[in-house]
């Protein structure tokens, strides 16, 4: 059933990637402007991350800052697919250790400059590696991803989204002890953050 369950998984995964790649190739691939609430968001993707990561429960971690706002205008479902995209690669690739969530946000003239940063203390990134990480078709082959490859779309169509929502986009490497996937993202503040 553990088997069944993670073929599935990773079938679903494939055929969403296929999917997005479509529409955004044909030019069919729209974005909406709806309130956002990334606290949710992020809960609900390391929710089901602690289910299906390797001793998930202890090795997630999520850090939001007190400065992030309670909601803003953006497309959820879109933003959620690529902190999802993030933590479901930092569980890839690293077999143990921590993985952290983390949120933070900064003044900017649209309202506030949102940053999400997904860290890992997994096999690293190379500089030659580094290099293709986003291009369409690209993945980084490695001993803990061998049985379970994907379509090495995730981070192409998560470039996409990021950028076409007006953000940008990258990853801060250290080979061999880790990586931090980020996306920086301009929003218009709708709530300002919850007093604490």
């Amino acid at each position: 059933l553990s088997y069944a369950k993670t073929s599935g998984e990773a079938l679903k995964r494939i055929v969403n990637d296929v999917l997005d790649f479509s529409k955004m190739e044909a030019g069919a691939f729209h974005f909406e402007n709806e309130s956002v609430d990334i606290r949710a968001s992020i809960d609900s993707v390391v929710a089901l991350a602690r289910m299906v990561i390797p001793d998930g429960p202890t090795r997630l971690n999520v850090e939001i800052d007190e400065g992030v706002p309670a909601r803003f205008a953006g497309d959820a479902t879109r933003i959620r697919q690529v902190v999802s995209n993030f933590v479901s690669n930092a569980g890839r690739y690293s077999s143990e250790g921590p993985i952290t969530v983390r949120a933070r946000a900064g003044a900017h003239d649209k309202g506030a400059l949102l940053r999400i940063e997904v860290r890992d203390t997994g096999v690293g990134i190379s500089p030659d590696q580094q290099k293709s990480l986003f291009q369409d078709f690209s993945q980084i082959q490695n001993r803990l991803t061998s049985a379970a490859q994907g379509t090495g779309l995730g981070l192409a169509i998560s470039k996409r989204i990021i950028e076409g929502c007006g953000g940008t986009i990258g990853v801060d490497r250290a080979e061999g002890v880790g990586s931090t996937f980020w996306f920086e993202l301009p929003v218009e503040v709708l709530d300002h953050c919850p007093d604490t």
